[in-house]
């Protein structure tokens, strides 16, 4: 029952980020997000897949524990990439609204 629980967090992560990664996409910028957060996410996520893939080795019954933190870390590192990527697209869109009103 707890691994058909810890496999069921990888397709509730996945669907819990696309909204923001549309969002960003839709907006082109992702100046809305707190980078820091972001990046405090990411060392966050990676450490617990760390603690998985260790976990792993010397316990048989950890894989659905390995998928769900490999989910969340890839979810979290797309995330991250599309903030940075990004990240000075709100510049642009400000620089492209101030020459239409002019």
């Amino acid at each position: 029952m707890a691994d058909a629980g810890q496999l069921a967090v990888m397709p509730v992560c996945v669907f819990g980020y696309i909204p923001q990664w549309l969002t960003i996409l839709r907006n082109r910028s992702s100046a809305d997000i707190s980078l820091w957060a972001q990046l405090l996410w990411l060392l966050g996520s990676t450490l617990a897949f760390f603690y998985a893939a260790v976990h792993s080795m010397v316990s048989i019954g950890a894989l659905p524990l390995l998928l769900s933190s490999f989910s969340n870390l890839a979810c979290v590192v797309v995330t991250t990439m599309l903030v940075l990527g990004f990240r000075r697209g709100a510049k642009s869109q400000l620089n492209e609204s101030e020459r239409e009103k002019r």
